[in-house]
């Protein structure tokens, strides 16, 4: 017997992140006063949890950009104390820099400029952040992961019906 699970993507992973396209997407995206949208990227772990808010998504999508230009942005614990945060500031320094990340950033501008809510773009905020280690080098870069889990475009997924379920079996 087959079983068929529709609009789900799959993977032969004990720690599975999916993408499912049969949600409402919930806008949280802020725009601060200065004009930027200030990102702490957090951990999407094994643990079962689903988002379908925007902010979220673009997180778990900066993060794909991360892992997929081998930044070991996660490897680094900010505290309080900006001297400590050389090494998170260096490797995220190197990927703004990204032709990926760029693409996501004008993704969010642009979309953000469409509802009147003026983004001049991105800024990131020393964070622990991660995705759990058996997801996160299944793509060799953005395109790889919006093909692999059958999203048309950034936008689909950051501001779409896209929802990011993360799980561990």
């Amino acid at each position: 017997m087959l079983n068929k699970r529709i609009n789900v993507f799959e993977t032969n992973s004990s720690s599975v992140h999916s993408i499912t396209l049969d949600g409402t997407n919930v806008n949280d995206i802020v725009v601060s006063d200065d004009g930027y949208v200030h990102v702490k990227l957090g951990y999407f772990g094994k643990y079962y949890e689903e988002f379908n808010n925007s902010y979220d998504k673009l997180c778990y999508a900066i993060l794909v950009c991360c892992y997929s230009y081998r930044i070991p942005l996660y490897c680094y614990y900010p505290t309080d104390n900006p001297e400590d945060n050389e090494g998170w500031v260096e490797c995220a320094t190197e990927l703004v820099d990204t032709v990926d990340y760029k693409r996501i950033e004008d993704c969010v501008v642009t979309e953000l400029n469409r509802q009147n809510r003026i983004c001049y773009g991105i800024k990131l905020v020393p964070s622990d952040c991660g995705i759990d280690h058996q997801t996160a080098y299944d793509y060799e870069d953005i395109d790889e992961f919006l093909t692999d889990n059958n999203l048309e475009d950034l936008h689909e997924f950051i501001f779409g019906r896209a929802v990011l379920h993360t799980d561990s079996d």
